[in-house]
Formats: C-alpha cells, structure tokens, sequence
C-alpha cells in the first residue's frame, strides 16, 4: 500500500504543478489582450470628392493624448489603438475650413466610423 499512496501523491504533485502552471500562463495572456477601438472614416470636400492627404487628429478628451494621421488617396483614414474613451476629431487640409467633431465615444473593441465632408 506504502508504493500505491506514494505513486499517489506523487501524482498529485504533478497534476497540482502543471495546474499551477496553466493558470500562470493564462494570467500572464490576459494582460496582453487588446482592448483598444479603432476610428475610421472619409474626408470628401462638397461635391462629395475624396480628399487625399488630409490632416487627421483624434484627441483624447480626458487625457488630451492626440494622435495624428493623413487620409489615404481615396480620402479614408484608420486611427487604431485608441483608448476607450471620448474624443475630438479634427480635419484639416489646405483651401477647406477646418472640421472639428467632438463626443465621439468609443469603448473597448469598437470600430466607430466619422465621416467628414469638408467645406
């Protein structure tokens, strides 16, 4: 019987080990996942055509962090690992007024689409 409850509890010791183990892995992935929203959108001027290089820049209202971007050649814009949060979104771009958007919320996960039509 002394063989059965040794290989026993030696047994235990490894299932408790390799349990351990599994948790320290799954806690250590948990930090790393991504909770961050993506803001997208196009900038056309009146006639509705696309406006390329265009100066995008989302601010963070609460921290005043600001990232800024270029809209692509067919006027479209991606902004990603944005916070959860609300932001202000502004356009700018030589022969147009200036386009400021405020209130934009956006929460974990989301892809929040602005359209702008400069004037």
């Amino acid at each position: 019987m002394r063989c059965i409850r040794g290989r026993f509890k030696s047994q235990g010791a490894s299932y408790l080990g390799a349990f351990a183990a599994a948790i320290l892995m799954v806690a250590g992935t948990s930090r790393a996942q991504v909770v961050d929203a993506t803001l997208f959108g196009s900038v056309t001027d009146p006639a509705g055509a696309a406006v390329p290089e265009a100066n995008i820049t989302v601010t963070n209202e609460a921290t005043g962090i600001a990232v800024t971007d270029k809209t692509h050649e067919d006027g479209s814009y991606v902004v990603t690992s944005l916070k959860p949060g609300t932001y202000t979104l502004t356009v700018e771009r030589a022969g147009f007024e200036k386009s400021v958007q405020t209130g934009i919320k956006l929460d974990v996960f989301q892809r929040g689409r602005v359209d702008t039509a400069l004037k």
